[in-house]
């Protein structure tokens, strides 16, 4: 899917989420540490991170997470995001071509809410998975 979805009638389960590709750079890393006040040479120093047994610096997870929080805000810009969990599978490297993507599993609605459930994840081109995990957002519909 290469839209953007703004009513629950519009998308069905079994379809994907438009992808969001990024590469984060060691100096977008760097820029989001500090702001985050996330002080750690794993992050952002090879050597350090390497004294800590990882192949260099890392991009932390809490980066990833809004890397899939802008995939589903811009996938879904009338909806909600509720809940979205994930799973670390290996540590992200900078400077890596990353797609953040998703599929719809599940639609409900109760409580006077529409809700979709996706799966989603984060990998690279050569289809290695780094982080996975499930979202929860709401949607408008159009019957009200």
């Amino acid at each position: 899917m290469s839209q953007t979805v703004q009513y629950f009638e519009d998308i069905d389960i079994g379809d994907d989420l438009a992808e969001l590709e990024v590469c984060p750079s060691t100096a977008d890393v760097v820029r989001f540490v500090d702001v985050a006040r996330m002080q750690s040479g794993r992050f952002t120093d090879d050597e350090h991170a390497r004294k800590e047994g990882l192949a260099g610096a890392i991009i932390p997870g809490n980066m990833s997470l809004g890397f899939l929080s802008r995939m589903l805000t811009e996938c879904f810009p009338t909806g909600t995001l509720r809940e979205l969990t994930a799973n670390f599978r290996a540590t992200v490297p900078h400077n890596t071509p990353l797609t953040c993507s998703g599929v719809v599993t599940e639609k409900q609605s109760r409580d006077g809410q529409h809700l979709l459930f996706c799966d989603v994840m984060v990998g690279n081109e050569a289809g290695e998975r780094y982080v996975q995990g499930t979202a929860q957002v709401a949607l408008p519909s159009r019957e009200g």
